[in-house]
């Protein structure tokens, strides 16, 4: 178990929440098969990534039972504790920076660089609030401005040396005593030890489960309406190519979003996604009634040297402090690749091109360790599982000189091009006739690792098998 129990006394020091560890050898599971036993998790995530499309990094975070959740809606900010709900009086750069600096983990050498914090997104439509810009007309979707977990347990699969790790955190209230240090640990080891037993006992009951079960097609967006929307769609091109003629805009970046219905489970098409579209960012994120998933190259911001030259993207160096980034949320969120130039100009111009509320897309995805380390990625090619229905959407920048026609067409291959990974696994995967996993309720505030037990894993042979264990085709 790492770090030791000396350690860890030392760490007390200066460290409020700190991370113990154990590790299972996973060379012949993936991290597909251990968020399994999450479907029924209201809340969860997985992040991943793909260096290059052809291996995946190193880690693959696998979180759960988030002990906070922080989300915002027109400019009203939430905190959820269990069942409890409260709305918070600051902004949202003052309530983050106040909440994530309750929190002081340590990074260690031994452990990856997310082991406690904070993962989710933060949505297109918050840039709105933050520059005072007109909203859209239409917010059918009701998606939250933002949605950040709050989370202490996580699995972490470590490709490079075919390692599952357990973490679970011990929070340490003020003036802590040796003997309640000693407790504290005595009880994570148990919690990690239980774990570890309950997972090899999964995998050695594990049901194999080779048929699939074709879905009957659901209603699609017929081509009639996709002609339509593609009529309309050039329409809104030449009124952003005439406003960059009149000097109002120098550049603007279009979206347009599809959908269709569909009972296929997320999971399965994240499965697709990540096979068709591997990217830097991977992620898949369950959150109560909607589940968000997507793939991008755009680095947001990153807690390296280097990632300021990378996408644009906000670099920190490790010896930047919370209050940094945070505070650089409202001036640089999201970023002109996003949106256009000047960057209150081509919000106006999208809200006046795009009727429907863009929710996600354009926005940001990751996580803030409470270790200090940013890393977020910009939405690009993102799914939203909601009412019965995905939802898709996909951006182009436009420029004076693009045919109209053809830019259009090109933004609707662009969204049916994720709404063809949806139809993809419905005929891959099919439904499932019987959900095998559980959810396992946590309690508040003391346990603090939800409980897995062996009915949450179930085996999925197919040919995907060897790109999920992190080996790309």
């Amino acid at each position: 178990m790492y770090p030791s129990m000396e350690q860890v006394m030392e760490l007390a020091k200066e460290y409020n929440v700190i991370p113990i560890s154990r590790v299972m050898l996973a060379d012949m599971e993936t991290p597909i098969r251990v968020y399994q036993c999450f479907k029924q998790e209201r809340y969860a995530f997985l992040l991943e990534s793909a260096e290059n499309g052809t291996t995946w990094g190193r880690y693959s975070y696998i979180g759960m039972a988030p002990f906070l959740i922080l989300r915002g809606k027109n400019g009203v900010l939430f905190l959820q504790e269990g069942d409890k709900q409260q709305a918070l009086d600051e902004d949202l750069t003052s309530a983050l920076r106040q909440l994530l600096q309750a929190y002081r983990s340590p990074a260690l050498p031994e452990l990856p660089p997310l082991t406690a914090g904070v993962a989710g997104y933060l949505g297109y439509d918050l840039v709105q609030q933050l520059a005072n810009s007109p909203r859209h007309t239409l917010d059918d979707l009701n998606i939250s401005d933002l949605q950040l977990m709050f989370c202490d347990q996580l699995i972490v699969f470590d490709h490079l040396h075919q390692e599952m790790r357990m973490i679970v955190n011990i929070h340490l209230p003020e003036g802590v005593t040796d003997e309640e240090l000693q407790a504290s640990y005595e009880a994570a080891s148990k919690r990690l030890l239980q774990l570890e037993r309950t997972i090899i006992a999964g995998m050695n009951h594990l049901k194999q489960e080779r048929s699939i079960h074709r879905l009957e097609r659901q209603q699609r967006t017929s081509i009639d309406d996709q002609d339509k929307t593609q009529a309309a769609l050039t329409v809104k091109i030449k009124q952003a190519q005439e406003s960059i003629a009149q000097g109002e805009i120098t550049k603007v970046v279009v979206s347009q979003r599809l959908e269709c219905s569909t009972k296929v489970h997320p999971l399965d098409a994240y499965r697709m996604l990540r096979r068709s579209k591997p990217s830097a960012y991977m992620y898949l994120l369950k959150l109560a009634d909607e589940t968000i998933m997507g793939s991008s190259e755009a680095s947001f911001m990153k807690a390296s040297s280097d990632a300021a030259g990378l996408h644009g993207a906000i670099g920190y160096a490790k010896t930047d402090q919370k209050k940094d980034f945070i505070a650089d949320l409202s001036t640089h969120f999201p970023s002109e690749e996003a949106i256009g130039n000047p960057k209150a100009a081509a919000l106006n111009m999208i809200s006046q091109l795009e009727h429907h509320a863009r929710g996600m897309y354009g926005g940001a995805v990751g996580y803030i360790s409470f270790s200090n380390k940013p890393d977020f990625c910009t939405v690009q090619n993102n799914i939203v599982f909601k009412y019965g229905k995905a939802y898709v959407q996909a951006g182009l920048r436009i420029n004076t000189d693009d045919a109209p026609e053809a830019k259009a067409q090109q933004l609707m291959d662009a969204a049916r091009s994720l709404l063809h990974i949806v139809h993809a696994a419905e005929q891959m995967f099919g439904m499932k006739a019987k959900e095998s996993c559980v959810h396992a309720p946590r309690s508040f505030p003391l346990q603090r690792f939800s409980q897995v037990n062996q009915d949450y894993f179930m085996v999925l042979e197919s040919p995907m098998d060897n790109m999920e264990r992190g080996i790309l085709g």
